[in-house]
């Protein structure tokens, strides 16, 4: 038996389908032993055989631990290391912020774009052709309560020692071999337990201490017009009365879109939910609860604490990408539109792609790490689960499209009466009427909270639930069929990864877990395109709407996404055509650097569909035709070369085809915005 696996999985079992016969009964082998399971040494010595399948497995296992006698070691090992390049990064911020960026101009005068040059202080005007800064850094570090770049230089110093000081102690864990190490690389409760304590429990509290006694008294100060002093000074509680006395929270309440009060609720809101992580951190919900459709602990499995972890993590970053506009932190952040977008847009991407590593690290662990028996209540009607799951899509998909199909028939027949629209037929959500747009304005700055709802919302917002159930159709199909399915009725053996050998040779093409995670990722694009889509064209056409108000009112008119969106043509023409008219003639602009990124983007993406739409016989012949031409000229390899396993030709192709779709929408919106409202 390999070592790490449990013991108790030595026997059989059966699990019988609801209202199946007996002749149906689905026969699992679960014995560990038999498993034949590669590994990083073993892909090493193939290596030997010198053909580059071997290096392109050693990328595909990179990352699997799951065979290794020292799994928590090589966990404890990464998870610092992780942390390590982190806190380099940080440090890296914080140095550029100190000696490159204009962050003290901009404390003077917040209406100055944040560059990353430093600007001449004669009249705090904007340098010509800036790198702009869009990453929301100035906004944070103010609400940190920074107000010089010595501190930010502390800070980076502070990094590069923590980073040390992390894989030190990646390198012990993984090296050291004293009893310490040994006891505590054994429980994987107690990296759960470290996670939430010391880096979330501990990390809260230390925040809300720190906005309360140095971050809200500064900002008080600053937008007070007052000097602000040392922070060493603020320390004590008597200076922090002082203030407060004397200034009140009253200057964080303004709604001009620059300091506002959800500062003070992020402090309470650190502070309740550190209480909250160290008491079930020492409770150990977490860790040792289970759920009664489930006959073990979650902290059983590597795999499945990872994804539990990440479903948390990804939904709190889409969560937190909707309030980064609903409802921001930190000051001055509506006024500076470029950044929300940077924002919202950046989260949305993490939050989908932690969700679609939660189903595949899930996954993982049904195929290796526990019993079918476990499941059998969710396995056994996963049959019914997943035929409601079609059933939702196909309405959704039917009614949200139908809708779009609708007004495309109604106005190519001139019928503009009769169409889905506020000012015809008008399909307003059940909530618009408590959903406001509130707009202020103060010089130049125009900020923007909330967003009222219209029909164009309505028709989209079902395109989203369509395209958000599909993927999820997709993923928890993969889930529940990842031990075993109709066609073959124990997959523990093949693993999580397999190559698909067509239906002539055990029929193994689209059932592994890891083919549902690679559709998956696609329809995950999908989804949050849609929404960054829809937020970015109805953010920046409610602005373009408040500038088009004359008299000076702050009001905003029936926006471009409102008229236009309700209808396909719509979004090809004003959104996409026209839209991406200031990426498009960038050249020689500020916005250059966009303009060379969309292209370059168009390239990668376009290059995975060379991936995608073809089969591995394409590039065998390719190879041997190659292969062939060296043989000719006597010029031949040291490494045969082999074609890329279908499994291997299709991570290829997603990874181009997310990075190349991610980085030509990333500059087409931030060109779009910088250009009309930065």
């Amino acid at each position: 038996m390999p070592p790490g696996r449990p013991e108790v999985y030595q026997e059989r079992f059966d699990i019988v389908q609801p209202h199946c016969s007996s002749e149906h009964t689905i026969s699992l082998n679960t014995d560990f032993s038999k498993a034949a399971f590669g590994s990083a040494t073993g892909l090493v010595a193939k290596a030997a055989s010198q053909t580059t399948t071997a290096i392109w497995n050693l990328h595909a296992d990179a990352h699997d631990f799951s065979n290794s006698s020292y799994l928590s070691k090589q966990v404890f090992a990464a998870n610092l290391a992780h942390i390590g390049v982190a806190f380099i990064w940080l440090s890296g911020m914080h140095f550029h912020g100190a000696y490159f960026s204009n962050y003290l101009d901009w404390l003077q005068d917040p209406s100055i774009a944040p560059t990353a040059q430093q600007v001449s202080n004669i009249a705090n005007q904007s340098v010509l052709n800036p790198i702009r800064v869009t990453s929301g850094f100035f906004n944070l570090w103010l609400a940190e309560g920074i107000t010089s770049t010595y501190q930010l230089k502390v800070i980076a110093a502070f990094g590069l020692i923590a980073s040390a000081l992390c894989f030190l102690g990646s390198y012990f864990h993984m090296h050291s071999s004293t009893s310490f190490t040994r006891v505590l690389n054994t429980k994987l409760t107690s990296l759960s337990t470290h996670h939430l304590v010391g880096l979330l429990g501990l990390g809260s509290l230390a925040w809300a201490g720190h906005l309360i006694h140095i971050s809200l008294p500064v900002n008080i100060l600053m937008n007070a017009g007052v000097a602000v002093p040392s922070p060493h000074s603020l320390l004590s509680s008597k200076a922090v009365a002082t203030i407060v006395e004397q200034l009140s929270f009253s200057a964080l309440t303004s709604s001009d879109g620059y300091v506002w009060q959800p500062l003070v609720y992020s402090a309470m809101h650190h502070f309740a939910l550190a209480l909250v992580l160290i008491v079930g951190s020492v409770l150990g919900p977490l860790s040792t609860a289970s759920n009664p459709l489930m006959s073990f602990t979650v902290g059983s499995s590597w795999h499945l604490v990872l994804g539990v972890q990440l479903f948390v993590t990804g939904t709190a970053s889409v969560l937190y990408a909707q309030m980064s506009n609903a409802y921001p932190v930190y000051p001055y952040l509506l006024t500076d539109h470029p950044t929300v977008v940077s924002l919202f847009v950046h989260h949305m991407w993490i939050g989908g792609f932690f969700l679609v590593g939660a189903f595949a690290h899930l996954s993982i662990g049904l195929v290796r790490d526990t019993l079918p028996q476990s499941f059998s209540v969710v396995l056994t009607q996963r049959d019914i689960i997943l035929g409601h799951l079609t059933w939702v899509v196909a309405f959704l998909g039917v009614h949200s499209f139908g809708l779009y199909v609708h007004n495309d028939t109604m106005q190519a027949l001139g019928r503009p009466d009769d169409m889905f629209s506020d000012n015809a037929i008008s399909l307003l959500p059940v909530f618009a009427r408590w959903s406001t747009l509130t707009l202020n304005s103060t010089g130049s700055a125009v900020s923007v909270l909330g967003v009222e709802l219209s029909t164009a919302d309505f028709m989209v917002t079902h395109i989203h639930a369509f395209t958000i159930h599909t993927t999820v159709l997709i993923l928890v199909k993969g889930f529940l069929y990842a031990r075993s399915s109709r066609l073959v009725n124990d997959k523990y053996k093949l693993d999580f990864r397999y190559p698909c050998d067509g239906p002539g040779r055990g029929g193994t093409c689209q059932i592994s877990p890891w083919d549902h995670v690679f559709l998956g990722l696609f329809w995950m694009y999908n989804s949050i395109s849609v929404v960054i889509f829809h937020f970015f064209w109805e953010y920046q056409s409610n602005l373009a709407s408040i500038k088009a108000s004359a008299g000076g009112s702050i009001r905003a008119l029936a926006s471009d996404f409102e008229l236009n969106s309700i209808n396909t043509n719509g979004w090809l023409r004003n959104f996409l055509w026209s839209g991406a008219a200031q990426v498009i003639q960038s050249y020689g602009s500020p916005l250059a650097a966009y303009g060379l990124t969309f292209p370059a983007s168009h390239f990668v993406w376009a290059l995975s569909l060379m991936f995608l739409f073809s089969g591995r016989g394409y590039w065998q012949e390719l190879i041997e035709s190659v292969l062939w031409a060296h043989h000719k000229l006597y010029v031949v390899p040291h490494i045969q070369p082999r074609a890329l396993s279908i499994t291997s030709g299709r991570a290829v192709g997603f990874t181009h085809y997310l990075l190349g779709g991610i980085g030509s929408t990333w500059s087409f919106f931030l060109a779009r915005i910088v250009a009309t409202a930065g």
